[in-house]
């Protein structure tokens, strides 16, 4: 405090002073700002690697704090040092992306092998249930609970193995094999059993309606590839030229 012209006390501070608590504070909150912006970085980053954010929205949502971060620091410092914040932003931001697309490309090779061991189980059980009844293969709407005990029930959840992850388990029955004898299919290799669906429900089945766009499934004697198309055993076989006249 300092005596005014009249003698008085005075409680005004000089504006130096409060230029350089108004500088400092300035400084502080800009510093937890600008963290603030590096947190939400590492979260949408951690959300692409996860599958729940596309790569275009996480790189616009990416640019979008880089601008707030130019803009924060141009209040502040000069031009040239709002620019240097601004580049340091967009290359942690793209550091955390390129780190979130490696984690997410080796968690889809994961998911792809776990999907493609649960296929097999799944077609080696029903093997295994054909044996024990007559070389048959078990009705379609029943097939889950057919095979039940000679597989875990984390086998039926292909769900889990999708990506993204989605609920229910997205594993369906070729229902024009419900019940065929294994006797009468020429090739064991050649339709398909089971594949992944768009249904979620259990003992989910059709003849390849529901199968999703890569067009995975497995054979009856295990083999797991994409199935361009519902090739049935019901379907009539051509005669030959001299039969057919």
């Amino acid at each position: 405090m300092r005596l005014n012209q009249r003698g008085s006390l005075s409680t005004r501070l000089p504006s130096a002073t409060w230029r350089k608590r108004f500088r400092h504070r300035k400084s502080t909150y800009l510093i937890l700002f600008a963290l603030t912006l590096v947190a939400g970085i590492i979260l949408l980053t951690r959300e692409y690697a996860l599958f729940k954010l596309g790569a275009g929205p996480c790189v616009a949502a990416i640019y979008f704090l880089v601008a707030l971060s130019w803009l924060a620091a141009g209040t502040l410092h000069r031009k040239t040092n709002a620019v240097q914040v601004a580049i340091f932003m967009m290359n942690f931001g793209f550091v955390c992306f390129a780190l979130g697309r490696d984690w997410r490309s080796t968690e889809a090779d994961k998911m792809g092998k776990i999907q493609t061991q649960r296929l097999k189980s799944l077609a080696r059980a029903t093997e295994l249930y054909a044996e024990d009844h007559s070389e048959k293969l078990p009705l379609a709407n029943v097939w889950m609970d057919s095979i039940s005990d000679r597989v875990k029930e984390a086998d039926f959840n292909l769900g889990t193995t999708l990506v993204p992850p989605i609920p229910g388990y997205h594993v369906a029955m070729n229902s024009d094999l419900s019940g065929k004898s294994l006797a009468g299919l020429e090739s064991k290799n050649r339709f398909c059993l089971f594949f992944i669906s768009h249904k979620s429900e259990r003992n989910a089945n059709d003849a390849l309606h529901s199968i999703t766009e890569d067009r995975l499934g497995v054979s009856i004697s295990g083999f797991v590839r994409p199935f361009s198309e519902a090739v049935s055993p019901n379907e009539p076989r051509s005669l030959p030229s001299s039969i057919s006249k």
